[in-house]
């Protein structure tokens, strides 16, 4: 065995060691470990930048088209003075309002969460530029946006989907079908102890995908006691008699792959 007592490199043999390729690579080959973070950081914003612009488009579209997606319809049913059309009539606007002043909320808050957002991705693509090349940081951003754009076409397909087949429902059924000619109530014939008058228990149509929207079983279950309007009513489509709303343009981040 050789003696090695004494053995010492100076720091050039150090510096020639550490100029060699690492198997790990370097800046020029691929995003290092201290901006490994800041490149999946960056590709989970813009995926989130993407769906909240595109969620605030569509529901301007539909805010536009005067409907509305089926969560954000209110369905309550009125439980009093269903024997007054007004009443169920100022109900069914009343209860448009609210979704239409939901679907506004959302539209405005998709604008105020892409607004951040693209300030975010801002800092975030400023900070990884300065510890790469400019030459990966477009590669990477390339690879990034094309994925995006995969996952854009995706969304905005089926986002375009379910609004047409919206806007057909809208068109074919009544969204509120206690406006109907033919909603009605039923007398109970028990009374409670305070009250010599009958007590009336309203009847809920079994709302359906029968052609006209109503069960038949149910339809021929109650066959007295039944609320017949004026000769002369003919209850309009409910968004008829509101104004319709015309948005205003509202500048949204163009998303740009």
């Amino acid at each position: 065995m050789s003696d090695l007592q004494g053995l010492s490199f100076d720091d050039s043999v150090v510096q020639e060691i550490l100029q060699t390729p690492s198997i790990l690579g370097d800046e020029n080959s691929g995003p290092s470990s201290g901006t490994r973070e800041d490149w999946t950081k960056l590709s989970a914003l813009k995926k989130e930048l993407l769906k909240t612009v595109l969620h605030g488009t569509i529901m301007t579209e539909y805010l536009r088209a005067n409907i509305s997606p089926n969560g954000l319809i209110v369905t309550n049913v009125p439980r009093i003075f269903l024997q007054d059309l007004q009443f169920r009539i100022d109900w069914s606007q009343i209860s448009w309002k609210c979704t239409r002043d939901w679907l506004i909320l959302i539209i405005n808050t998709s604008k105020r969460l892409a607004d951040s957002i693209t300030v975010q991705i801002s800092i975030t693509e400023a900070a990884i530029r300065t510890t790469v090349q400019l030459a990966q940081f477009k590669s990477r951003l390339a690879e990034i946006n094309l994925e995006l754009n995969e996952t854009k076409e995706y969304l905005t397909r089926q986002k375009i989907n379910k609004l047409q087949k919206d806007i057909k429902r809208f068109s074919k059924e009544k969204i509120y079908p206690y406006t109907k000619d033919d909603y009605h109530c039923e007398v109970n014939s028990e009374t409670s102890d305070d009250s010599e008058a009958p007590q009336r228990k309203i009847f809920v149509p079994n709302y359906s995908s029968s052609s006209d929207g109503w069960s038949s079983d149910e339809g021929q279950r109650i066959n007295h006691n039944r609320y017949t309007p004026p000769p002369h009513y003919n209850p309009p489509f409910p968004y008829q008699q509101i104004p319709p709303w015309h948005p205003q343009p509202m500048p949204m981040p163009f998303f740009q792959p």
